[in-house]
């Protein structure tokens, strides 16, 4: 998105885009956006000060990292804000800006549900649907030996 300072009003001009997910350079390993990215803005400029204020919200498609079940994530920031110096005739481009927003609004790891508990790491079976029969009982295979010891 780009904002000629030559076209803000005095109080401001309020500014609506969709686009491409693809325009802000994310890597497909940290979302699979499935719709464009929506921005709306109230840019202000006042004494060689540009301030825009808005909403930036999105789709994303990914796996549950705890399940791997599908899910679909949604990305909102509300209280979206940047300021920079400006003079008339400037034109300010916010895609980069914009894009590292979405970075830090991205969840590190997508679960489907805070209390997703999971696949059973023996025999793989979900465990929000059945419980398992597997031994929860894990030994670190360093300190087997240990287990034969007898102390008198």
């Amino acid at each position: 998105m780009k904002i000629e300072i030559d076209k803000i009003p005095d109080g401001g001009l309020d500014l609506h885009a969709e686009e491409p997910a693809e325009r802000y350079g994310i890597e497909k390993e940290l979302a699979q956006f499935t719709s464009p990215v929506t921005i709306d803005v109230h840019a202000d400029f006042l004494s060689s000060q540009l301030l825009v204020r808005g909403t930036i919200q999105a789709k994303t498609a990914g796996v549950c990292s705890r399940c791997l079940k599908e899910i679909a994530n949604p990305v909102r920031i509300d209280e979206y804000t940047f300021d920079c110096d400006a003079s008339p005739g400037d034109i300010i481009d916010l895609t980069e800006n914009i894009r590292e927003h979405i970075i830090i609004a991205l969840p590190m790891k997508q679960v489907c549900a805070e209390q997703c508990k999971g696949l059973c790491p023996r025999c793989g079976r979900d465990l929000n649907i059945s419980v398992c029969d597997c031994s929860r009982k894990t030994v670190d295979p360093r300190f087997g030996g240990l287990d034969k010891l007898k102390f008198e």
